[in-house]
C-alpha cells in the first residue's frame, strides 16, 4: 500500500509551467519486509510527522547551512541572499529538525538523502552527530548509489 501527503515544501506560492500550483509530497510505502517514508524536499510538517509515526525507516532530505563568515554582516531584507536563507531554514530540514521529526514519529532508521552538503565523510560524520544529540536511533548518510535491504527485524 502507498500513501501520500503534502508537505510543506512551498510555503510560499509557486507554480509551475502549467500554471498550477507546485506541489511537493511525502510517500508511505507499506511493504512486507516494513514500512518505509520518503520525505523529498519539505520543511517541519506535522503531516509528514504523522505519515511517518511507527515507520521502520524515514529517508529524508537534509540541509547543513554554511556558518556565517565572522564580521559578515546578514542579507537586506527581501534581497535575493535573505529570500534564500528563508527558504532554506523554513522550507527545507535542518540536522535537528530532521532528528526531531524522526523521534516524534517513532521511527526506527533515518537515511539521509538529498543532501544540500559536499559529499565529504567529515561532513556526514558532523550531521550524524547533530542528529545524535537528539534522535537516538540507527542514522545512515546516503550517497549516491547506496543500497540499503529491509528485512522485518533488521
Amino acid at each position: 500500500m502507498v500513501r501520500d501527503i503534502e508537505n510543506s515544501h512551498f510555503g510560499h506560492v509557486s507554480t509551475g509551467p502549467n500554471g498550477q500550483r507546485d506541489l511537493s509530497l511525502a510517500y508511505r510505502f507499506e511493504t512486507p519486509s516494513g514500512s518505509v517514508v520518503v520525505t523529498g524536499d519539505t520543511g517541519p510538517s506535522a503531516a509528514v510527522t504523522e505519515l511517518a509515526r511507527g515507520a521502520d525507516v524515514l529517508v529524508s532530505e537534509v540541509y547543513l547551512a554554511a556558518a556565517p563568515k565572522p564580521g559578515t554582516p546578514p542579507p537586506a531584507p527581501g534581497s535575493l541572499a535573505a529570500q534564500l536563507a528563508e527558504h532554506m531554514s523554513q522550507e527545507h530540514l535542518s540536522p535537528e529538525a530532521v532528528a526531531k521529526l524522526a523521534v516524534a514519529a517513532g521511527v526506527k532508521t533515518l537515511i539521509l538523502t538529498h543532501l544540500v552538503v559536499p559529499d565529504d565523510p567529515a561532513v556526514a560524520e558532523k550531521l550524524k552527530a547533530r542528529i545524535a544529540a537528539i534522535y537516538k536511533g540507527e542514522v545512515i548518510v546516503g550517497r549516491d548509489m547506496t543500497r540499503f535491504v529491509m528485512s522485518r527485524g533488521f
